[in-house]
């Protein structure tokens, strides 16, 4: 069994002390189990199938899948999480992931409109952003050569 919980460590990318954390165990205590200088006691094999979603008779005997299949909802509830986001787009999530197959290609194609018109929105914006741009530099420029050339009518009338 100690073998195995290394194993799940490992295939979860957790370092031994971010391990211990997420079941409330010490780094050292997770090295001693994996060793096998301890071995698992009850609490803490519950505590690894319940937060990892391991199987407990893979754990125990190493028969079956190592992860527990989850729920559709389990996935939903993940992505939220990881995500930040609230009830109203779980629902959003959720009434997309309900539509029926010969749907997603009208959805899709309504995305890709979508993003069409944003892009374009956006080029022209951009677009209308750096005409401004150019204009105000033109007319910068214009107001230093009208200086410039005040300047050398100045000059040239003092030399008459």
């Amino acid at each position: 069994m100690n073998k195995r919980v290394k194993c799940i460590r490992k295939k979860l990318r957790l370092n031994q002390t971010e391990f211990g954390i997420k079941i409330g165990l010490k780094q050292r205590t997770i090295a001693d189990i994996e060793s096998g200088r301890n071995t698992l006691t009850e609490r803490n094999f519950e505590a690894i199938c319940r937060v990892f979603n391991v199987n407990p008779d893979w754990l125990r005997n190493n028969n079956g899948e190592m992860f527990m299949p989850q729920k559709k909802s389990q996935y939903l509830d993940l992505l939220i999480k990881e995500y930040g986001l609230d009830c109203e787009h779980k629902i959003l999530i959720e009434s997309i992931l309900e539509l029926p197959p010969e749907v997603w290609s009208h959805v899709i194609e309504w995305i890709k409109k979508c993003a069409s018109k944003i892009c374009l929105q956006s080029s022209d914006f951009a677009k209308e952003n750096r005409r401004l741009e150019l204009e105000a530099q033109i007319n910068q420029a214009r107001q230093e050569l009208a200086e410039m050339n005040m300047d050398y009518v100045g000059k040239s009338d003092d030399c008459r």
